[in-house]
């Protein structure tokens, strides 16, 4: 678990996921806490792009604002004003609707947009998010391969209980002759 995880979560992935599965044995059970951190991973890498992701497009609106700012430190200060960059950027991305009307009014006297603005977020953390799907993807790669091997154990396992079974029928008939 990383700082802010909910364990609580975690655990009942797990519960869900044994429920689904029903692991026949010690190997199984195995298999089942690693399909679950793979799982959790792939949801913890997702949380990752989707944060930077977010991060990028403040910064991106950032940068696109500031050049119409007037000085974020006015003379003689060392606060910024309260109209800053960094303020009316977070605002906006979280829908403060002052901010919004604001942000929205310098990114159209520029001839820009909120998608302006998301497509320049996007492209600055453009190689990350890719590592990070990367990364998304291989713990998703592993998780199925698990799944796969415990199906194939499985069906090992039933066809070894079918020639058993069989087996003690071709007894049990020759006896009887």
């Amino acid at each position: 678990m990383m700082p802010g995880e909910d364990p609580k979560q975690y655990q009942t992935l797990l519960r869900n996921i044994i429920q689904q599965i029903r692991p026949a044995d010690v190997i199984e059970a195995i298999w089942v806490k690693d399909i679950t951190d793979l799982i959790w991973e792939a949801n913890r890498i997702r949380r990752w792009r989707m944060q930077t992701l977010i991060r990028a497009q403040v910064r991106a609106a950032e940068n696109l604002i500031r050049p119409t700012l007037p000085d974020a430190h006015p003379p003689g200060s060392s606060q910024p004003t309260e109209s800053s960059a960094e303020t009316l950027a977070v605002g906006w991305m979280e829908g403060r609707e002052e901010e919004r009307a604001q942000v929205n009014e310098i990114l159209g006297k520029r001839g820009l947009t909120a998608e302006d603005v998301a497509a320049h977020g996007f492209l600055s953390t453009l190689s990350f998010v890719e590592r990070l799907d990367r990364m998304a993807s291989l713990a998703e790669q592993r998780r199925d391969a698990l799944l796969r091997e415990i199906e194939r154990a499985r069906a090992a396992f039933g066809q070894r209980a079918r020639k058993a079974a069989a087996d003690v029928l071709e007894i049990e008939r020759s006896s009887e002759q």
